[in-house]
């Protein structure tokens, strides 16, 4: 979503450069740590609570998964960001996906790029419009439990690819160089907040040079929906790259971010998702 993506960005100010998002050794980790602490704080105040079953994701990858347990109302830029608690058994289910996609990762990856928490909630809004996701309110991804597995499998990744287009360079509006990838005639739209029909989501096999209609809404949105596709339906990405020279250059430009934010990224990261026959995000 983009105006609620840089919104949600613009406004951490926790971040600071891309070198420190990650809890790092010495002065830099004690100032996380502390920021982390008083975030964590702010949180449990308006009733959002540690899952204790999720202990394994926090322990390998740095990522705590939280769960509101009351309503909330959060005053942001674009407006209020309004939510509750979610149902038991889309909870169950939504905790169970992001402990599996986000347990794919290296350990390290997911710390590094500022994705330090999840809050499960429901009825997610901004400004009284519904919403399935706000990243990055102070290292936390706001996560709206409502949806089918397969959605909530390439919402997620959809959204780590924000903190991480953000983690590159502290910029998620401007990329000349990615722009140029696009056939001259061709300009995004107006931004994700535009273009909320769930039918804008699917992967389209029809698009010379995007994943969906809502990968044309804006460049980030763009970025974001094709590092979904490589993790959510790596087969049928695959398949895209082989027969979309455009397309293929934009997945190995969205490769090329997370292999020099962690350089440790396995070799085989990526070829080991092209193997897969697992069912997809579409």
């Amino acid at each position: 979503m983009l105006l609620t993506a840089v919104a949600a960005l613009l406004l951490t100010g926790a971040l600071g450069t891309a070198a420190e998002l990650g809890r790092g050794a010495g002065a830099a980790e004690a100032r996380a740590a502390e920021q982390d602490d008083a975030t964590r704080a702010d949180l449990a105040a308006i009733g959002f609570e540690t899952e204790p079953t999720a202990a394994e994701l926090r322990r390998r990858h740095g990522v705590e998964l939280m769960t509101a347990t009351r309503p909330f109302l959060l005053a942001l830029g674009n407006g209020p960001v309004a939510g509750e608690p979610p149902r038991d058994e889309a909870r169950e289910t939504a905790r169970r996906v992001l402990e599996r996609e986000l347990g794919r990762f290296p350990p390290g990856l997911l710390e590094r790029i500022g994705l330090w928490r999840v809050v499960l909630c429901r009825g997610l809004t901004e400004d009284g419009r519904s919403i399935p996701s706000l990243p990055n309110y102070r290292h936390t991804l706001l996560f709206d439990t409502e949806g089918s597995p397969a959605f909530l499998r390439r919402l997620i990744h959809h959204e780590v690819f924000h903190f991480a287009d953000y983690a590159e360079d502290l910029n998620v509006l401007h990329d000349p160089a990615w722009e140029a990838l696009n056939p001259p005639e061709f300009h995004y739209g107006t931004g994700g907040r535009d273009m909320r029909s769930p039918r804008v989501t699917a992967f389209d096999d029809h698009l010379p040079g995007f994943v969906s209609r809502y990968g044309t809404s804006a460049l980030e949105e763009d970025k974001a929906e094709i590092f979904a596709a490589l993790l959510a339906a790596p087969a049928w990405m695959a398949e895209q790259r082989r027969r979309d020279p455009i397309l293929e250059a934009k997945a190995r430009r969205v490769q090329l971010v997370m292999e020099g934010l962690f350089p440790g990224l396995e070799t085989d990261f990526w070829a080991k998702l092209e193997g897969s026959d697992e069912a997809d995000g579409r």
